[in-house]
């Protein structure tokens, strides 16, 4: 099913309003758009709503899906759901090929054709490839994920929507969109390299919301016409020895993110990223504001 904005002139008057109407135009379409998707099996479709859920434990994912509505995906930086099922038709889980480890690249062929025979169309790549010193990040150089990327993911084009390596939010040269911006030039260099999308993640101090959106504009610009997904998004602090990020500043932050991400034509999904610590819950704590307030949308339950 075609963007709505696809068939209308650029300059048009009835395109500058259905930029300027409610995110409840944009929801629809994704919902007409999934079930379109849901009647033609050879059309790979992003999620029915942008809002998706990181998890860890399946027992918790599977709670929180309960308690989202607005919930259309899980993912868990592995290949395999681990018991993760979905409680709606329209729900998806997302396998990840996070890094080059044995144990993700072993599995990977069969997890991932295992993933879109049960309902998956979406396949992550890369876990933050940028990133050199974490154990999160996959830490590849541009031309070794080109290759191994086109190695692992092309064997699903048109099977699936394949992402770009998901990568940080770090400005200095080698990271971030840099990095994406060198895998994008080498991508197109090889026959064999192909995404469907471009995902980031974003970390930022209580009070520079403005800059997440300078940078989902910033890596719209990158990448075109290919949507972008927000893969993680959330608080972080500043030194290690500063406290973290409260229950109200997190619920704060949702609060004045979301409606705006919804309203994003070019962004296509967005999940937020709950715990920072090791033995931190990844998901939202229902039980704190913040956790509700992701779950229900509703931003009026700070306090």
């Amino acid at each position: 099913m075609a963007h709505p904005l696809s068939v209308l002139k650029p300059n048009s008057s009835l395109r500058r309003l259905f930029l300027a109407s409610s995110p409840r135009v944009m929801k629809l379409f994704s919902l007409l758009s999934a079930a379109s998707c849901a009647l033609a099996a050879s059309c790979p479709c992003q999620p029915a709503s942008k809002r998706g859920i990181l998890y860890t434990d399946a027992r918790s994912g599977n709670s929180f899906e309960e308690q989202c509505p607005e919930c259309s995906w899980s993912s868990n930086w592995q290949s395999t759901p681990n018991g993760m099922v979905g409680q709606r038709p329209s729900f998806q889980y997302i396998p990840m090929l996070r890094d080059l480890n044995v144990t993700h690249t072993g599995s990977w062929q069969a997890d991932a054709q295992a993933a879109i025979a049960a309902g998956s169309q979406v396949l992550f790549s890369f876990n933050e490839p940028d990133i050199h010193n974490t154990s999160a990040g996959s830490n590849l150089p541009v031309s070794t994920a080109v290759d191994q990327h086109a190695i692992y993911m092309h064997p699903f084009v048109g099977k699936a929507l394949i992402g770009s390596p998901a990568v940080s939010s770090q400005a200095d040269a080698g990271y971030g969109l840099h990095w994406l911006a060198g895998f994008i030039s080498q991508c197109s260099q090889n026959p064999a390299c192909h995404f469907d999308f471009c995902s980031v993640h974003w970390y930022g101090l209580t009070g520079q919301d403005e800059m997440l959106f300078q940078h989902l504009e910033s890596a719209h610009a990158l990448c075109g016409e290919k949507p972008i997904w927000l893969t993680e998004v959330g608080l972080r602090k500043e030194h290690d020895e500063d406290p973290d990020p409260t229950d109200l500043d997190k619920c704060k932050f949702i609060s004045s993110i979301m409606a705006r991400l919804e309203g994003l034509t070019y962004l296509a999904t967005y999940a937020f990223f709950m715990g920072r610590n090791p033995g931190e819950p990844v998901l939202p704590d229902t039980g704190k504001s913040f956790g509700k307030a992701y779950a229900s949308g509703n931003p009026n339950l700070c306090a």
